[in-house]
Parts: structure tokens; C-alpha cells; sequence
């Protein structure tokens, strides 16, 4: 199973406390082993599983906020990789920039400056930042 981010972190602080797993392991009658995993999309199948265990769980759907919808993935995904490339693209233009003669080099600055805070936004906003699916499963 591949749970978000948010979830992951939580069971790594979980994990530090060696001590406590351990009777918490014993105090559920489940052992909860921690696998290291490729990230999704290579393990979306993973992720559909915890979510689905989830939901079996829990009886209900887990909180949106921390587990993104598994049919709204794909398009976070493309959502972020497209901020990061146009992140990428910001800053060579930034880079480039100083070396433009005349009133382009500024333009160009201004313009790379205005659609990177752009990018950041929509990346900060795609809903994958914090629940970003995990890179442990």
C-alpha cells in the first residue's frame, strides 16, 4: 500500500519511537510493516489499495484534503509536473535575462519573475503539496 504523503510522514514519527510501534503494534494485534516503495504514478495500484483499505476501515471516505481523490491523480500530476517545468523555464529565462540588451532584458525578467510566482501557486494549489502521494508503501 502507497498512502499520501501527510499519512507517511506521521507513520515515519511513529517509527523513530521504536519502543512505542512496537506496543502499539502489540496493543492492535497488527504488525504494520514499513516498506520502502517506489512514488506513484509507478504505484498507483498501491495507493487505490490504501485507499480502498481506507475506506474498509474507517466505513467511510477518506478526508480529501489529506487523501486526494484517486480519479482526480492523473490530473494532479500533470497539473504539478507542468508548474515545475514552467518553474524551469522562469528561472533560465531569469538567468538569461541580465545578458539582453535594451528594454528586453528587463521585460523578459519581469514577465520569467510573474509566471513563476504563477507556477508556485499552481504547484503549492495542485493539491498534491503536502498530500503528495508517498514515496513509501
Amino acid at each position: 500500500m502507497t498512502p499520501p504523503k501527510a499519512v507517511d510522514t506521521a507513520w515515519h514519527l511513529h517509527l523513530e519511537q521504536v519502543a512505542d510501534w512496537m506496543a502499539f503494534q502489540v496493543a492492535t494485534g497488527r504488525a504494520l510493516p514499513h516498506q520502502t516503495s517506489m512514488v506513484w504514478p509507478s504505484n498507483k495500484e498501491a495507493y487505490l489499495s490504501a485507499h480502498g483499505v481506507y475506506r474498509q476501515e474507517f466505513d467511510e471516505t477518506p478526508p480529501v484534503p489529506i487523501w486526494p481523490e484517486p480519479g482526480n491523480l492523473e490530473r494532479l500530476l500533470w497539473e504539478q509536473r507542468l508548474a515545475m517545468w514552467t518553474m524551469a523555464l522562469c528561472a533560465a529565462l531569469l538567468l538569461i535575462a541580465p545578458f539582453l540588451k535594451g528594454g528586453w532584458g528587463m521585460g523578459l525578467f519581469v514577465a520569467a519573475t510573474v509566471l513563476g510566482v504563477m507556477a508556485i501557486t499552481k504547484f503549492k494549489s495542485s493539491g498534491l503539496g503536502p498530500q503528495e502521494i508517498s514515496n513509501c508503501g
